[in-house]
């Protein structure tokens, strides 16, 4: 790469970035990972796990998503009792119909506890490329047959998101933590979404029981 000296140079460098771009983002390393499995809680929730593991090791990637996401990404991988046509469905039947090939997915980073990905595509030997939702990117490429692919990084850091909140949840009122969830996955936060319904549920829990013992 060539020496790039004070503002004189920025059309050179932006020159060679144009040129030299595809080269930089393929000497990214790319693991393959797979879709192990979208778990659902047992009690009604809007809370889902979608399970990524990586294709030669043993070492997996949790991703917390929604029931609707889950849902996306289900269908592609078992046929439900009742098949309805996603809006996944239509783009891969659009894609097919215009000979847009999904070349891969990318997860290429984790960052704001947020899961960044990317879908790659090719039509008439020209690459394209698309950021989507993590779900999204999953629940196209089952559909589209295309590979997953996921950073080192991403293998060894802990996506366990951090809970940024005023307050403890148990100084909050039902209403204000109701409120709370609404907003978490609205914004896709869903594992801070996870930990204010767990609060409601043992709220309501303790409310029932009070409620048995009045006659």
């Amino acid at each position: 790469m060539p020496a790039f000296r004070g503002d004189a140079d920025c059309k050179r460098l932006t020159g060679y970035l144009q040129n030299n771009g595809a080269i930089i983002m393929s000497m990214r390393t790319k693991i393959q990972v797979q879709v192990l499995g979208v778990s659902t809680p047992k009690v009604q929730s809007e809370i889902c796990i979608l399970l990524l593991g990586e294709c030669d090791g043993s070492r997996h990637v949790p991703v917390v998503i929604g029931n609707q996401e889950a849902y996306a990404i289900v269908s592609a991988m078992e046929v439900p009792a009742v098949k309805r046509t996603l809006v996944h469905d239509l783009f891969i039947k659009l894609t097919t119909h215009y000979h847009i090939n999904l070349r891969e997915v990318y997860i290429y980073r984790f960052q704001e506890d947020v899961f960044l990905a990317e879908v790659h595509f090719e039509h008439l030997e020209e690459l394209f490329t698309s950021t989507v939702r993590v779900s999204d990117a999953i629940a196209l490429a089952l559909r589209g047959g295309c590979p997953i692919y996921t950073e080192e990084s991403i293998l060894t850091t802990d996506t366990t998101v951090t809970v940024k909140t005023s307050k403890p949840f148990h100084e909050l009122t039902l209403p204000e933590l109701q409120e709370m969830l609404q907003l978490s996955v609205s914004k896709e936060m869903y594992e801070q979404a996870a930990l204010i319904r767990d609060e409601i549920s043992r709220r309501q829990s303790a409310q029932t029981s009070n409620d048995s013992f009045i006659f």
